[in-house]
């Protein structure tokens, strides 16, 4: 190798900056996805926790209606 190349493959302090402040945007730009995908999941879990006690109210509705809709 020489000099000239070793000297253009040498990162300058301008060089190392950029590269930390695209590291950094595309760290920000992860993150703001998974925090994105973690709500939609988060909202996705507390439906289907509503649902679930939805679901216990109308059984235990149908269990104390049960004599009555078998007398019918």
């Amino acid at each position: 190798m020489s000099s000239i190349d070793t000297l253009a493959a040498a990162p300058t302090s301008a060089r190392f900056m950029e590269l930390l402040r695209t590291f950094r945007s595309l760290t920000e730009r992860k993150q703001k996805a998974i925090e994105m995908l973690r709500s939609r999941y988060q909202t996705g879990v507390d439906k289907l926790e509503f649902a679930q006690s939805q679901i216990n109210v109308m059984q235990a509705e149908l269990q104390r209606l049960r004599p009555e809709l078998i007398r019918t």
